[in-house]
């Protein structure tokens, strides 16, 4: 009787783990099932965040080195959540922990940038009487509410995601969430960010037409940048895009930065600046690998290999 009790166990035991319609294992068959759903979730990324090219002109070569910068922060954040939305369903705790960490550079960055858009661009504007001339999104008010709300989304996204409400949620309703948030953070940015492209280059072309004039712009933005908390940091950001290291507006912008007196404080700066540029790809860099890493691994099936393991 007893080893008639012990078959029809086991017998169910198999029977759980096994006789799945598929004709795969049960365990495997709902891990592949959650595999495919994930992969087929899809992200809706903002307009504009094509990079601007340089070599248009002075005043969009500005607006380009402001705004690019941002844009491949914004294309990261977009990578890093898609691949976290296409696992959805095998997320850890330590994923978001290091978005988080990852996503506490950008706020500071679009905030650094926003000073020096108004201290520099909009007060010069401003100086010429354009200030009436800028419409829509570009009107003093309207700006700064964009900019406010932004502020506000971020501070609320590491806050509620860290240690708040969010913070509790499974992992797949998490990333829902968090999906929805910064996809609307980064509409509002790149809305504002394109405005200014649009609008912005012809006024400074106009107004700022001396080359005395346009050196002392772009002299008074790297010189803010590098002056500012963060200077180094927000320098690599601001032109980490480039793929072309010896590019002839990258240089130009470069050297202003490094030249920080005479011959000995230069090379002590600039070697500083390197080490900065090192501690940056160790960190934040290579958090982005480290998503690249994992959707790959993922592609290959190791996150539901391992998951079939322990079950």
């Amino acid at each position: 009787r007893n080893r008639t009790a012990s078959k029809t166990v086991q017998s169910r035991s198999d029977s759980a783990v096994s006789n799945d319609s598929t004709g795969m294992p049960r365990v495997e068959s709902q891990n592949y099932f959650l595999r495919e759903k994930s992969r087929a979730t899809s992200l809706q990324e903002p307009a504009h965040l094509a990079f601007a090219s340089a070599g248009r002109g002075w005043g969009a070569d500005v607006l380009c080195m402001l705004h690019n910068g941002l844009r491949r922060e914004i294309r990261d954040m977009c990578y890093i959540t898609g691949s976290m939305n296409k696992r959805k369903f095998f997320l850890g705790s330590e994923d978001f922990e290091q978005f988080l960490e990852w996503l506490t550079y950008l706020p500071e960055f679009y905030a650094a940038l926003d000073k020096i858009k108004e201290e520099v661009i909009y007060n010069k504007l401003s100086k010429f009487g354009m200030e009436a001339e800028l419409s829509g999104t570009l009107r003093r008010t309207t700006r700064r509410q964009y900019v406010k709300r932004v502020e506000i989304g971020f501070f609320s996204v590491i806050d509620d995601f860290s240690k708040g409400s969010m913070s509790f949620l499974p992992p797949g309703q998490r990333i829902d969430q968090l999906v929805n948030k910064l996809m609307l953070l980064a509409e509002t940015i790149m809305e504002v960010v394109h405005s200014e492209e649009v609008m912005l280059p012809k006024y400074l072309d106009q107004f700022l037409c001396s080359d005395e004039h346009r050196s002392a712009i772009v002299e008074d933005i790297v010189h803010r940048i590098r002056d500012g908390e963060n200077g180094h940091r927000h320098f690599i950001m601001l032109t980490r895009w480039f793929s072309d290291s010896k590019h002839p507006l990258l240089k130009a912008w470069r050297s202003i930065y490094v030249n920080n007196g005479g011959l000995i404080a230069s090379q002590k700066f600039t070697k500083e600046y390197n080490a900065a540029r090192v501690h940056f790809r160790e960190n934040h860099s290579r958090i982005v690998r480290h998503f690249y890493e994992s959707w790959n691994e993922f592609e290959k099936g190791g996150d539901f290999e391992e998951t079939v393991a322990l079950a």
